[in-house]
């Protein structure tokens, strides 16, 4: 088994090392960047946020139905809205996330997706769209992902 070391300066109580170490962890729904985007549920509830320093926003199995513009989280590089009960999202909701490589939007009850939407993604490298209720896609939808390595699209309606 793989054990967390961390480096103990000499002469410190290993509980004095440790409890410094949870000082520097940020508060539970507290961020250390100051502008931070909420999404919330069907119910009205937070259920996951992001802000200017977030790398990774996992909001799977939420019950998010809509997805405010996250351009103010510029450092993305993973989004995870799978499992939720979106049926559409804004077109803006991507843009400026020049940085992003994964987006999963798997699960949810997307029948269309604007061609707009992924513009400017141009380091995206894997989209997930399984398990959707889509029906079919505007050639113009992968259009900038040069990056683009899979896309995901099986159990949909496509024909």
């Amino acid at each position: 088994m793989n054990r967390l070391a961390l480096p103990r300066p000499s002469g410190l109580p290993l509980f004095t090392v440790v409890f410094a170490f949870f000082l520097l962890l940020p508060l539970p729904g507290h961020h250390a960047g100051a502008t931070i985007v909420e999404i919330t549920n069907l119910h009205g509830q937070v259920v996951c946020s992001c802000n200017e320093t977030t790398i990774i926003l996992d909001c799977s199995y939420q019950n998010i139905t809509t997805v405010p513009t996250l351009s103010q989280c510029a450092k993305l590089e993973v989004i995870i809205l799978e499992f939720n009960q979106l049926t559409s999202l804004d077109p803006a909701v991507f843009h400026g996330l020049t940085a992003l490589l994964g987006l999963g939007l798997a699960g949810n009850q997307l029948a269309s997706i604007d061609p707009a939407l992924f513009d400017g993604l141009t380091a995206l490298q894997e989209l997930g769209l399984a398990s959707n209720q889509l029906t079919t896609l505007d050639p113009a939808l992968l259009d900038g992902l040069t990056a683009l390595q899979e896309l995901i699209l099986q159990h949909n309606q496509l024909t």
